[in-house]
This record gives structure tokens, sequence and C-alpha cells, in this order.
């Protein structure tokens, strides 16, 4: 099980720095890897949990990113079962420069990744687990930093 952790951390650091390398407009690459490592790391460390009572899953639960986990969790599900909404997690957003009288929305200098508010996107017939958390922790914020922070608490030293 550890080689495979191992593995699975090495593949999202990957995704992850890929990011930077990716325009805007193909960022859905890393993003849809950086989805399957979080989501195989975490599901390990459930089962894992389940199977030996490691502690995982209340040490997750109770982390101030557990209510993130729940929301990527739902981002990541949305985005598998309906890859027509990618720009849920790809909306390029760009940010002006200028604090007296222009919008956020004024085009001058900042071009910022962020998950996109589920208000702009169509209906989602699925699976609405997580939706309330994807609201309160991801709507209008950077992508690549909640991907970062949550390889980050993955990592942590949760089963001493």
């Amino acid at each position: 099980m550890k080689e495979r952790l191992e593995f699975g951390f090495r593949g999202l650091e990957g995704a992850l720095d890929r990011v930077a390398d990716y325009s805007p407009d193909d960022r859905f690459f890393p993003l849809a890897e950086a989805f399957l490592w979080i989501d195989l790391i975490d599901g390990a460390y459930w089962i894992q949990d389940e199977e030996q009572g490691t502690g995982y899953r209340e040490f997750i639960q109770l982390h101030e990113l557990g209510p993130t986990r729940t929301a990527l969790r739902y981002a990541r599900n949305r985005f598998v079962h309906d890859i027509g909404v990618y720009g849920m997690h790809g909306g390029i957003f760009h940010a002006g420069a200028f604090s007296s009288g222009f919008s956020e929305e004024f085009d001058i200098t900042t071009t910022r990744w962020i998950w996109r508010r589920l208000g702009d996107l169509p209906a989602w017939e699925g699976n609405t687990n997580g939706e309330h958390e994807y609201r309160e922790e991801l709507e209008g914020e950077d992508v690549e930093p909640t991907l970062r922070a949550m390889g980050v608490v993955l990592a942590e030293d949760w089963d001493s």
C-alpha cells in the first residue's frame, strides 16, 4: 500500500506541476489527472481505515479542509459524469488591477483559473452530495491552490 500511495503522490505532484506549463485552455488535462490522484489517494486511505481502523475518516472529517475534500469529490463526480461542464473547473476569470470604479470582470492584467459558480452552469440531475460544500468552499476560489492544499492534507502524518 505504501508504494502505491507514494506513486499516487508523485502522480499528483506531476499533474499540479504541469498546470503551470499548460495554457489556461489546456488545463483540462492536468486537472483530470489531479482529480484522479486525489480520488485514488483519498479512496485508498478510506478503505485502509475501514479495514484496519487507521483513523483517516475521523482525521479528514475533523480537518479544516474536510469540507474542501467533500467539495472536491462533488467537483470530481460532476467532472467525470458530465464532461460538458469542464468550465466548472476551468473558468478563466480576468481580474483587473484597478481599485476605483472598475468591476472585477474588467480584463486588464490578471488571468485567474477559478472554480465556477454553479448557478452559471446547466442544471445537474446527478449526485448532489457535496454541492453545498462546493458552493461554500470552492466557488470563485482559485483552482490550483485548492488542489495543492488537498495534496498537502493527504500527505499529513494523520495516522500517528
